[in-house]
């Protein structure tokens, strides 16, 4: 818009003399633009009011341009950014061969491989290739086994395959159940498959199996499909029954009777009575037949110390422990030696797994016991009781020296209770040995 403040134009005039025309009042009425209305279109936005002071701007908006408003060759290279054109963009089959980068060395053999997380490129013999000569078929090496066959050179004119060998199948390889009748070679009308005395199968006219029903006594019928052969009631004796036909499972409860009891039968544990009949062969000492299904129990009072399994040290006891519910063996202290003591004449006293003499080395009231058999050590306790006598005197009994074969006693006398050095004394004692579980 033209600014209306001092606009002059300078012009000649027709007599040839320039002059200047002041247009300031002209301009001052003519229109700024804001009589012109601008609408946006669908790719457009418009802003300003068409002022001097704000006069319009027509603008495209982002993702303004649509492939309508595109001319044919209109977008060329320099026209799209960098990294801009995604997968989505690309067409199926439009990468051509010449779009891919080159090699890095422009060497022949590189190829494209994809190493997890990109394509790369590499040489060829990077690659791992398990076909090292270039032949198609022969990577078979044989046959694992008599079921199979190779065949061919292992060329690519004749290259190695695997067949089935001539009577290769075996019942090895047949699943059970997998032999129908439709897999069966006919061997013609009227036929059925037997094996002859060798075990051979072959096929037999059905005809022929009329004469298998010999006499009729073992068995009957004709062979038709309405009279099939079958064992003839009855038919089967002695004469066709082999050595250890009849099983267990075959014979019923309560049907073999004495008589057709061997004496052999009984065998260990079994007797047969005067009748054959077999009865459970008891010492009537510790076993016996009970009264309950007669079943064999041990008798009361039948089981003595000799029946009972060996202990695994002496002394042990048999205590029944409640947290276990069974006997158990214990260990408990034992009395290995004891004796009564006559102070005056040891060699007359009472004793037990011991002998006691008198220490000839003093005078009176010493004592030597002597073991019958020595201990492995001295783990063992030793009581002594003095024999009270009449009056006030006081007496005090010690032992002393004890070892795995015994130990040595002294007896002192204090006269009338007095607290005088005691005096060793002849005198009776008894004494205990108890030994202590190692």
């Amino acid at each position: 818009a033209l600014n209306a403040d001092n606009v002059n134009i300078d012009y000649t005039d027709e007599d040839g003399v320039l002059t200047q025309l002041d247009l300031t009042a002209v301009v001052a009425n003519l229109v700024d633009g804001s009589e012109t209305v601008i609408i946006g279109g669908t790719n457009t936005t418009v802003s300003g009011d068409g002022t001097s002071a704000d006069p319009y701007i027509v603008q495209v908006p982002e993702d303004g341009i649509t492939t309508f408003e595109l001319a044919e060759d209109a977008v060329i290279a320099e026209n799209i950014q960098d990294a801009n054109v995604l997968t989505a963009a690309i067409g199926n089959q439009q990468v051509t061969r010449a779009k891919i980068e080159n090699g890095t060395n422009l060497v022949d053999g590189e190829v494209l491989r994809w190493d997890g997380n990109q394509w790369q490129i590499v040489s060829e013999t990077a690659l791992a290739v398990t076909e090292v000569d270039g032949l198609i078929g022969n990577e078979v090496t044989d046959a694992t086994d008599a079921t199979l066959l190779r065949s061919g050179s292992g060329t690519n004119a004749s290259p190695y395959t695997l067949g089935i060998n001539a009577d290769g199948v075996t019942n090895t390889e047949i699943a059970d159940d997998a032999i129908q009748t439709e897999n069966i070679l006919s061997g013609g009308n009227d036929k059925v498959l037997v094996t002859d005395a060798t075990g051979t199968v072959n096929w037999l006219d059905q005809a022929s199996l009329n004469s298998l029903a010999g006499d009729g006594t073992t068995i009957e019928g004709d062979g038709t499909s309405g009279n099939k052969f079958r064992v003839k009631d009855g038919g089967i004796g002695a004469t066709q029954l082999g050595n250890g036909s009849v099983l267990t499972a075959k014979i019923g409860f309560d049907q073999v009777e004495a008589k057709n009891l061997n004496p052999n039968v009984a065998g260990d544990g079994l007797v047969q009575d005067g009748s054959g009949a077999l009865e459970v062969l008891v010492d009537d000492t510790t076993i016996e037949i009970g009264t309950v299904d007669n079943k064999l129990q041990v008798k009361n009072k039948a089981i003595t110390p000799a029946k009972l399994e060996d202990g695994t040290a002496d002394g042990q006891i048999l205590q029944w422990d409640a947290t276990v519910s069974s006997w158990e063996r214990v260990t408990q202290p034992t009395i290995y030696a004891t004796g009564k003591i006559d102070g005056v004449n040891p060699g007359s006293s009472l004793t037990y797994q011991s002998i006691v003499a008198r220490n000839t080395m003093a005078p009176e009231g010493k004592y030597v016991v002597i073991f019958n058999s020595s201990l492995p050590d001295n783990n063992y306790m030793v009581q002594l009781t003095h024999e009270r006598g009449n009056g006030t005197d006081n007496y005090d009994i010690s032992y002393f020296n004890a070892d795995a074969i015994g130990f040595e006693v002294e007896v002192v006398i204090y006269e009338n209770g007095s607290g005088n050095p005691g005096v060793p004394v002849d005198s009776n004692f008894m004494f205990t040995v108890t030994r202590l579980p190692n």
